[in-house]
């Protein structure tokens, strides 16, 4: 995601962040993985300016 970030494509690395939560939910669920290790991933970048 850095490219991204680089490129000030910050609603795209929230919309990624968003989706890779939601699949990471469903291995939990489904029991493939025993924890979402990407909680709160989008605090890692800069949210957009409204």
């Amino acid at each position: 995601m850095e490219p991204l970030r680089a490129n000030g494509k910050l609603e795209t690395i929230k919309k990624l962040c968003q989706q890779i939560t939601e699949i990471m939910f469903y291995a939990v669920n489904t029991g493939l993985i025993e924890a979402n290790s990407a909680v709160k991933i989008e605090y890692t970048f800069e949210s957009t300016k409204k």
